[in-house]
């Protein structure tokens, strides 16, 4: 294995190997403590800005995130400011602390903390963190906008232990935003009801293969939503299930989340294929010989205006048309005699 690595002159951040190679962090958790380390001093940005930042998704945040917490990488408090709001204080470092440590990092003149829980010996050192301290304290939500000072028996930031738990019942809360609304929503609304033909359309999807059976009960609703999408752009239900039919793995492979599996299928709604033109029938286009030499109608596809099969023209080729005669006189008799 080569390796070619220049040493840049500025602009780099100094992040240990036990964070590169730790096996509990996946890449995800790993950039995410990176760039909240290199971060300048003075800069307060939470760690939900930075994975919007880092390209990460919810999920993928959220999973990066119990990760750093489990290794001792993240810290979070919640506190209580003025006028009963609350807010979470974040605290990320660059090696693992202990509930203890981390409080104490965050306690106003606390000091830098080492690994094991040691402290400088000068108790006037600077104690704010940099690139090269361990520790950097952050907020994750946006400071209050009211900028007040306290009122006196507040909750100083330091007095709370690091916990993870939420404010007691019966603390003051926040105002919420606006009025109150004139009329509450009764039932479950997180779906709207769909109409009959699309949760009939889902029903029948969990019989088009054993595998969908499964599916459970409690998803109806929401796929019943999508079918409606599909419904209203103009498809039927029969192409619905020819949709579905076609985007299902092959026969053997297990489907472990059926549910799922349709959701991902009906989220998509394409374009409705149009109707195909309706030919007229090829009979329609026949025209029946008017030659003597037929028992029965013959019936045959003219060119131009001929009124005889080629049969007829080929052994009289430049014969006249000649009078209808057996049959066919009888049937023209018949159809004169009808229209008048």
């Amino acid at each position: 294995m080569l390796r070619h690595a220049i040493p840049p002159a500025a602009r780099f951040s100094r992040i240990p190997n036990e964070i590169l190679r730790h096996p509990h962090l996946n890449g995800d958790a790993v950039r995410l403590l990176a760039w909240q380390l290199s971060l300048p001093d003075g800069v307060d940005e939470p760690l939900s800005r930075t994975a919007g930042r880092a390209g990460l998704g919810k999920l993928a945040f959220l999973r990066a995130k119990g990760q750093l917490k489990t290794a001792g990488y993240l810290h979070e408090w919640r506190e209580q400011v003025e006028r009963g709001r609350w807010c979470t204080r974040q605290l990320v470092s660059n090696v693992p602390l202990s509930p203890a440590e981390a409080a104490l990092v965050r306690s106003p003149g606390g000091g830098t903390v080492r690994p094991g829980g040691a402290t400088p010996t000068d108790p006037t050192a600077d104690t704010t963190p940099t690139d090269s301290a361990p520790g950097r304290l952050l907020p994750a939500d946006p400071p209050p906008t009211n900028t007040t000072p306290a009122p006196a028996g507040a909750v100083p930031p330091g007095a709370v232990p690091p916990t993870a738990g939420f404010p007691a019942a019966g603390g003051p809360t926040g105002r919420s935003a606006g009025r109150h609304p004139g009329k509450t929503s009764e039932g479950n609304t997180s779906h709207p009801p769909a109409p009959p033909e699309a949760r009939r359309a889902v029903e029948d999807l969990t019989s088009l293969d054993p595998r969908l059976r499964t599916a459970p009960r409690a998803m109806l609703p929401e796929l019943a939503g999508l079918a409606a999408r599909w419904l209203e752009a103009g498809h039927s239900a029969e192409s619905l299930r020819d949709a579905v039919a076609r985007s299902l793995p092959a026969r053997g492979e297990p489907v472990h989340r059926p549910g799922g599996l349709l959701r991902y299928i009906l989220r998509e709604v394409p374009p409705p294929s149009a109707p195909p033109t309706p030919q007229p029938p090829s009979v329609a286009t026949m025209r029946e010989c008017t030659g003597a030499r037929h028992v029965q109608p013959m019936l045959f596809r003219p060119v131009a205006d001929e009124e005889l099969c080629g049969p007829c023209r080929t052994e009289h080729p430049t014969a006249a048309p000649t009078r209808p005669l057996g049959a066919t006189l009888a049937r023209t008799a018949l159809r004169t005699a009808t229209t008048t």
